[in-house]
């Protein structure tokens, strides 16, 4: 009788857990909604949005691509406090780091700004200082490929900044080296635009196997950032994050995976077992959520003509 009455309350209880699941909506079909309650948590979080790698640019694009409703001025405070640092400092953002002027660039274009004229300067000037650029490596490379073709222009540079990151890029796939995942991914989003060149579709193949070898069991790249960056290259090079084979780990795909970072009121994690929302993080995030529900268009960033 005891068995009989424990069989029927196992039964019970698998029968309401799989009554549950089945409310439960996959990322892949969900992809809309997910974004923009990201980025409305973003918004919130991120009300002032300044020149910086957190609460600034990445922010402000994944806000601007989310598809949301923003107030009138919210774009135009970032715009305001970019005019008056490029005022003041008399066409600098910054001293040392040529990367924030990339990344400055790729927000302003975003918000539907020139870049080439803030207060009468011209800030893409600025990603011609190849020694600058190359010293910080490969995701300042990387982020400067992607800021010309988001603008539809040419560097004289830029030829070799290809190369550059291509020789990093194959030093690194040799290696074989867990911790350049992300500067692998970064460089996959940068050489995305020049798949015409044999060498560079060779780098790009081998970057999308090493990436794979890198998934871990549960479908993650072992962190949200890290995930979020393998994302967004991923589908720069029209790889299906959701269904592509070398990219689903035990029926886990990389990209319904970034769902397990994922707390209450669309906050992300850094790690799995954190217990506080990420700022860095969630902006990562959201640009990964952009990109997936950018897939079929090409992904986040638009291929100079």
């Amino acid at each position: 009788m005891i068995k009989k009455v424990k069989s029927i309350f196992i039964s019970i209880l698998v029968i309401a857990v799989m009554l549950c699941g089945c409310g439960t909506k996959n990322l892949v079909d969900n992809i809309d909604e997910q974004t923009k309650k990201t980025a409305e948590y973003v918004k919130e979080k991120v009300p002032n949005p300044n020149i910086s790698a957190i609460g600034g640019e990445w922010a402000v694009k994944g806000i601007a691509e989310s598809g949301i409703k923003v107030e009138d001025d919210y774009f135009e405070v970032y715009y305001d406090t970019v005019r008056a640092k490029v005022k003041s400092q008399k066409g600098k953002i910054h001293e040392d780091y040529y990367s924030d002027y990339a990344r400055v660039i790729i927000a302003l274009k975003a918000i539907g700004k020139d870049p080439k004229n803030v207060e009468g300067f011209d800030l893409t000037k600025s990603l011609e200082e190849y020694e600058e650029l190359t010293k910080q490596g490969v995701n300042a490379v990387a982020y400067t490929l992607v800021a010309i073709n988001e603008c539809n222009i040419s560097l004289e540079h830029e030829q070799a900044y290809v190369k550059f990151l291509v020789k990093k890029m194959e030093n690194m796939l040799t290696e074989q080296n867990k911790k350049d995942i992300d500067f692998v991914s970064m460089g996959l989003l940068g050489l995305s635009f020049y798949q015409d060149d044999v060498t560079i579709k060779k780098v790009i193949e081998d970057s999308i196997k090493y990436l794979s070898s890198m998934q871990q069991e549960n479908g993650t790249m072992g962190s949200c950032e890290s995930t979020s960056e393998a994302i967004i290259a991923l589908t720069q090079v029209e790889v299906d994050v959701f269904s592509d084979k070398r990219f689903v780990k035990k029926e886990r795909s990389l990209g319904e995976s970034l769902m397990n970072y994922q707390v209450e009121k669309g906050g992300f994690l850094h790690m799995e077992d954190g217990e506080t929302a990420d700022e860095m993080a969630t902006e990562k995030a959201l640009l990964a959520l952009c990109s997936m529900k950018k897939m079929e268009k090409g992904g986040l960033y638009e291929k100079k003509e």
